[in-house]
């Protein structure tokens, strides 16, 4: 799907490079190139996609699984210079349409307690705060899960309720 500068598509081996310096701008303790290699080409539940901005840059990206009826959103991420900008609210979008397409039913996710911006984007798409980890990252910050109980039934689910 392409709109607004942004083409939202699955992710291929020639991003890792962009995705993986995103991952080490954005978190601690980013994930290896090991991790993305696994998700890309051995793991028959992963759902990878990408957000490409015009000129071919990575924007965002995000790394599901399929579990039985359920999406569970594992890495979300907007590029630092991209965040604010309706990058996130695409990719999400497009992330819930095409599991929905899949015959998923619901999604879920953890959320850093502190990063309330993202918290805030998931509650406009319906998410719903239904528990805590605690110390769940690596810096003892508590983790806040949030669930989404019914994925949108619309292919055009491009907007947050």
């Amino acid at each position: 799907m392409s709109a607004g500068g942004l083409t939202l598509r699955r992710m291929v081996a020639a991003d890792l490079e962009a995705v993986l310096t995103m991952e080490q701008d954005s978190y601690p303790r980013p994930w290896t190139q090991g991790s993305f290699d696994f998700e890309l080409n051995d793991n028959p539940a992963a759902l990878l996609w990408a957000a490409e901005a015009e000129g071919g840059q990575i924007a965002g990206y995000c790394v599901a699984w399929r579990l039985q009826d359920e999406l569970h959103i594992a890495n979300f991420t907007v590029a630092p210079a991209r965040r604010r900008q309706g990058v996130g609210r695409r990719l999400l979008a497009h992330a819930l349409a095409e599991a929905a397409g899949l015959g998923l039913h619901s999604a879920f996710l953890e959320v850093r307690s502190g990063n309330l911006a993202a918290q805030s984007m998931y509650q406009q798409f319906g998410f719903r705060q239904v528990g805590l980890r605690p110390r769940f990252y690596s810096n003892g910050e508590d983790a806040v899960l949030m669930e989404l109980a019914q994925l949108p039934q619309s292919a055009q689910a491009d907007q947050p309720t």
